[in-house]
């Protein structure tokens, strides 16, 4: 009876305190509260995609759950060109370079040698996720000389957003409760600064966050999917050779003998067939060309879920190994990249860094996490350059022409000091009017 009580105390306990004692729970191993389940794999339609946010839309007191929506997810990212997208976004932000800086924008070495650290990134990537999964949870487990060193992503069927509770098992409405400052486990432990939660925005209010990136594109990921299995098919019936027997034979052993044969010669498919049989594979005269509609939507699709993931449809087509290679998909791509990155310094100034320093590592408070702005300096800082020189042509063509552009005018322009000096020139009357006209030529370019 111990064995079977335990068990029974463990799937229907009496309470929730009985539910931390069974499991051991501590705030550095919250994932022991989860009882190790298996979240099946189900066949995905139109259908469980609207059951999911049916499931999700329920109001508070029906229960709201993320159980049906996180199990369509974890076949959406199986997709090949669903992953790479998310890849691509993510790698936009990853890629750039941060600092620790104080209010005042001066950048605190020491700090941010410290936050370069790999225990960062994969703080950035996991809170990235929540882009694509509606929202995540991750546990730190362990600290070793003031650097994360342990941690680990809380299963997303089980937590619920709407409730802010850790199931222990899925359809459980109560648990763990994650974003309680208050809350205390059975050791006395508060398991708050132990876990960093990071969400989205609600689309549509009825639920605390939003449903993630993912279920947008799983409406048509499901269509991809299916007409990976028509093209399966459609290949199978029409682009692989079929070898075809006739035989005049009447027994059962030499009709057998004369199938195996035809089998036997290769992987294709083989029919074994009277002389007056007749088989035909008749194609259909509106579809675009057999296979082709197959290609055609396929692609159509793909730009869907491109342009909900990326900002435009054509972001994952290879254009001479550079992606984005267009001027308006490289503007789609910058505003992921800004909103993203946002995104994330929010979420770790607001998150992160505060609850580092409620677990003992003591960053100053003043600090905060900024991506560097070197490229989009770097981008204003040549387009300004092209336009003084533009200015500076034309004050060089004034001089050759007898006039002098204003220094304080120049200064203003340019934001470059001057230093005026006296000269001497020779110009004559023909090339102060060609000077003239080159002049004006300069200004018309200018859109002076």
């Amino acid at each position: 009876m111990g064995i079977l009580s335990n068990i029974q105390n463990i799937l229907f306990p009496t309470s929730i305190d009985q539910e931390k004692k069974d499991l051991q729970v501590t705030s550095q191993n919250v994932s022991n509260y989860i009882f190790p389940m298996y979240l099946s794999r189900i066949k995905q339609d139109i259908g469980t995609w609207r059951a999911a946010i049916v499931e999700a839309e329920r109001p508070v007191y029906s229960y709201p759950y993320r159980v049906r929506m996180q199990q369509l997810f974890q076949d959406t990212v199986l997709n090949a060109h669903v992953t790479a997208c998310m890849e691509v976004r993510k790698h936009m932000v990853l890629q750039k370079d941060y600092h620790l800086v104080n209010k005042d924008g001066v950048v605190n070495e020491e700090w941010t040698k410290w936050a370069k650290k790999e225990w960062m990134m994969d703080m950035m990537s996991y809170g990235l996720d929540a882009i694509f999964y509606g929202y995540q949870l991750i546990n730190l487990m362990e600290i070793e000389n003031n650097t994360p060193v342990k941690y680990q992503i809380i299963k997303r069927h089980n937590i619920s957003p709407d409730r802010e509770v850790i199931s222990k098992m899925v359809y459980v409405p109560r648990g763990i409760e994650f974003n309680n400052p208050d809350y205390v486990l059975m050791d006395g432990e508060k398991p708050y600064d132990w876990l960093f939660y990071f969400d989205t925005t609600t689309e549509n209010g009825v639920s605390n966050c939003g449903y993630g990136l993912l279920y947008k594109v799983a409406y048509y990921e499901i269509f991809l999917r299916n007409l990976t299995g028509f093209n399966a098919n459609y290949l199978e019936l029409y682009g692989s050779p079929i070898r075809v027997g006739k035989t005049t034979k009447t027994q059962e052993t030499e009709r057998e003998e004369f199938y195996q044969s035809l089998v036997e010669m290769g992987n294709s498919g083989a029919i074994l067939m009277d002389l007056n049989d007749e088989i035909q594979l008749v194609e259909t005269k509106g579809g675009g060309g057999g296979s082709n509609s197959y290609d055609n939507f396929e692609s159509r699709i793909m730009e869907s879920i491109s342009k909900v993931m990326l900002g435009h449809g054509s972001a994952m087509k290879a254009v001479s190994g550079k992606l984005g290679s267009n001027d308006d998909i490289k503007a789609a791509l910058k505003r992921i990249e800004v909103s993203d990155c946002k995104y994330w310094s929010v979420n770790c100034n607001k998150t992160v860094l505060p609850k580092l320093r409620a677990l003992g590592i003591p960053i100053p408070e003043d600090l905060c996490f900024e991506f560097k702005n070197d490229l989009e300096k770097e981008e204003f800082r040549i387009k300004e350059d092209e336009s003084n020189k533009i200015t500076a042509d034309i004050a060089k063509t004034m001089k050759e022409a007898g006039l002098q552009m204003d220094a304080k005018y120049f200064e203003e322009r340019t934001g470059i000091p001057t230093t005026e000096i006296e000269v001497t020139t020779n110009t004559t009357n023909e090339d102060a009017v060609a000077n003239i006209a080159r002049l004006r030529n300069l200004y018309n370019e200018a859109n002076l």
